[in-house]
């Protein structure tokens, strides 16, 4: 998925649930959602995201998208 675009805009959308088309997620964008879905980890994430420009409450959502995922297992 971080080098298949294909497969990241079928993440992305499913992500989404088709409210955003993923061409407008750039690169920032992808490597947040990749990073939040192989750190769970927040100092992990944080690191894996260093360099980029992340805005606070799409690190909150992301967050908690991946705890609830992690709740339903």
């Amino acid at each position: 998925m971080q080098t298949d675009r294909e497969l990241f805009n079928k993440y992305y959308q499913a992500n989404t649930v088709r409210l955003e088309d993923a061409s407008v997620c750039t690169s920032r964008c992808k490597k947040l959602h990749w990073c939040s879905i192989t750190e769970i980890d927040y100092k992990r994430f944080h690191k894996c995201n260093s360099g980029t420009t992340i805005m606070p409450g799409t690190v909150f959502f992301l967050i908690s998208l991946v705890s609830v995922s992690n709740m339903m297992q």
